[in-house]
């Protein structure tokens, strides 16, 4: 049997090549050690979901690595990105060059790690420019005091509203994002921001994980998915301009959009005329059932296609929660990434968006101008914020 084959250059749109090839549910899936840059600007998180729908599709999923058999620090390295750890957890089976089964040592190996993301010990956490923090399972085990100012009972997991609340505030968010930069050396980049009196950084990372956290654990027809996943990254990678002048996305419609935006960036310059560009990246992704099949669970019309769930999604007081305070999130991150010259992309069910500030995009702008749908059904949600900081 063949296995789709996941390679270190895996982008949105190799991706969409997948899921519309119908491979996912009767084929192994192989995946390198490491992604290109990391799998920076949602990459990584991009390729997780993708790990996550195979999964959730095949009735045997086997994952094949090219780790060779009792390696324990490849065993690490290989667990020490979003998409190992993911690919270890929701396969049945992974295999090392030899034929071996790997998955427990596998899931051993992360266990340091895990542990320090629980304990927010940041030092342990970071990886190169990143920091991950990965939520497993259920809310006591995948209690994150970053994250949350305590761990949600079983009561306020089951309510979507109460188990929101307890996401950490914006500016203790900011002062987290102040920590990851501070571990990552890297402090002094982003300075200005994490200063600013409205705490935009920690205002995108709060609304960002609270989208997800209130959406994360059950499917439109009630039930709880299992197993569950969540990842946070937070990273500031470097890349090189010929490297953001090729970046692609899922749609067609968004890669006209993604296209502009990046070659616009990826030719900006600076007094310094840096040949490569920083960016400051949150990725958060959840296995839930996905925006469009939550709002769609809380509207009588079943005629209501994902793309117009979606865009109901981005109206500033539009959501499946009854809170005359819902429906404010995205439509804060949309002006906060307008406002700081980023991008915001979100990938779910059969829908992507992605909203920069180019063509006369705003944030008032009619949200049918950056979501599109008509693309292949995706587990979960992803949703990507990246702001570009230094030229």
């Amino acid at each position: 049997m063949a296995d789709i084959q996941i390679t270190r250059d895996t982008g949105p749109a190799e991706i969409e090549t997948f899921l519309a090839s119908g491979r996912l549910a009767k084929e192994c899936v192989k995946i390198p050690n490491s992604l290109t840059n990391s799998g920076a600007l949602g990459v990584s998180l991009a390729v997780t979901q993708l790990l996550l729908t195979w999964a959730r599709r095949n009735e045997d999923p086997v994952l094949r690595t090219n780790l060779n058999a009792g390696d324990d620090e490849e065993y690490k390295a290989f667990t020490g990105g979003a998409h190992g750890l993911a690919a270890a957890f929701f396969a049945d089976r992974a295999e090392a060059t030899d034929g071996s089964d790997i998955r427990r040592p596998l899931l051993e190996s992360a266990r340091e790690r895990i542990r320090a993301m629980h304990e927010s010990n940041l030092s342990n956490t970071a990886r190169g420019s990143i920091i991950e923090f990965i939520l497993v399972q259920g809310a006591k085990a995948e209690f994150h005091g970053a994250l949350y100012s305590k761990a949600p009972s079983a009561a306020e997991l089951l309510d979507r509203e109460k188990h929101g609340h307890l996401v950490q505030s914006p500016t203790a968010m900011n002062a987290l994002l102040s920590s990851c930069a501070k571990s990552l050396s890297l402090e002094s980049k982003l300075k200005g921001l994490l200063e600013q009196r409205n705490a935009p950084l920690g205002q995108l990372l709060h609304e960002s994980f609270r989208n997800t956290a209130e959406h994360a654990y059950y499917p439109a027809n009630g039930g709880r998915f299992l197993p569950n996943f969540r990842c946070v990254r937070i990273g500031m990678p470097y890349l090189n301009r010929e490297h953001v002048s090729r970046i692609s996305v899922s749609s067609p419609e968004s890669g006209a959009i993604a296209s502009t935006y990046f070659h616009r960036i990826a030719g900006k310059q600076s007094d310094e005329q840096r040949s490569r560009i920083m960016f400051f990246e949150i990725s958060v992704l959840d296995s839930g059932a996905g925006f469009a099949s939550t709002i769609s669970q809380a509207n009588t019309d079943a005629r209501r296609s994902d793309r117009d769930a979606v865009i109901q999604c981005f109206g500033k007081h539009s959501s499946a929660k009854p809170s005359r305070n819902s429906g404010l999130g995205l439509n804060r991150i949309l002006k906060e990434v307008h406002a700081l010259d980023g991008f915001l992309r979100v990938r779910t069910n059969t829908v992507e968006a992605f909203y920069a500030p180019v063509d006369g995009l705003r944030p008032d702008s009619s949200p049918e101008m950056y979501v599109h749908g008509g693309l292949s059904p995706v587990e979960g949600t992803l949703l990507t914020v990246v702001l570009p900081v230094g030229y």
